[in-house]
């Protein structure tokens, strides 16, 4: 379930809850999806840290996702909804956070419409409501659609050949007995699930 995945995204450093919990029935603002992605792909240290600037209006040197914006926009990452805006608090449809992803881990010409079919070829889209939420033009993208989508993200293919959870070992962003020990504990669990209800 995205609870059991959120608890797993959480352990390795990649899934953070609010001061109300989990969350996972909230829609996911653009800033928060792009926070969400820098932090998948080991950079939101990095980009916390920038200190230039985005052409766009409604992104001021006071709004809170600032940096993160900036960086990701002059990393190419993200674009913007016009040249001049990025409406920060709008809230992100599947086929933009899977093109944000796709986009970040390094694969060019990702468009809107191409998300979906560039998300399964790449392992990033396994899970079926992950699947569902960036198929659907349009889709509002909760918490839970990202819990999901960044699980699958862990075992998706990099343009090098690699898994992303091989290049957050290598980056030290994530503790790669940490990761093996939770993946295992995890399908332990799901095993046991399964079991169980076969013997309903």
């Amino acid at each position: 379930t995205a609870a059991d995945k959120a608890v797993i995204l959480q352990k390795l450093g990649l899934f953070h809850g609010t001061e109300k919990g989990m969350e996972l029935e909230r829609p996911v603002t653009r800033a928060e999806a792009i926070t969400m992605v820098l932090r998948m792909i080991g950079e939101e240290e990095e980009a916390l840290n920038f200190t230039g600037s985005n052409n766009f209006n409604d992104v001021t040197p006071e709004h809170r996702a600032h940096a993160i914006i900036s960086y990701a926009a002059e990393n190419g990452y993200i674009h913007g909804t016009s040249e001049t805006t990025f409406h920060p608090e709008r809230t992100v449809t599947g086929q933009e956070f899977a093109k944000m992803l796709l986009t970040a881990f390094g694969y060019p010409e990702i468009t809107l419409h191409s998300a979906y079919e560039a998300g399964l070829k790449f392992s990033l889209l396994s899970d079926e409501q992950a699947k569902q939420a960036v198929e659907t033009a349009g889709y509002t993208l909760l918490r839970d659609d990202v819990v999901n989508i960044c699980y699958d993200a862990l075992f998706a293919i990099m343009p090098d050949g690699s898994t992303l959870k091989d290049v957050l070992v290598e980056k030290g962003v994530v503790d790669g007995e940490t990761l093996n020990s939770v993946l295992n504990i995890e399908e332990d669990t799901f095993a046991e699930s399964f079991a169980w209800k076969l013997n309903e």
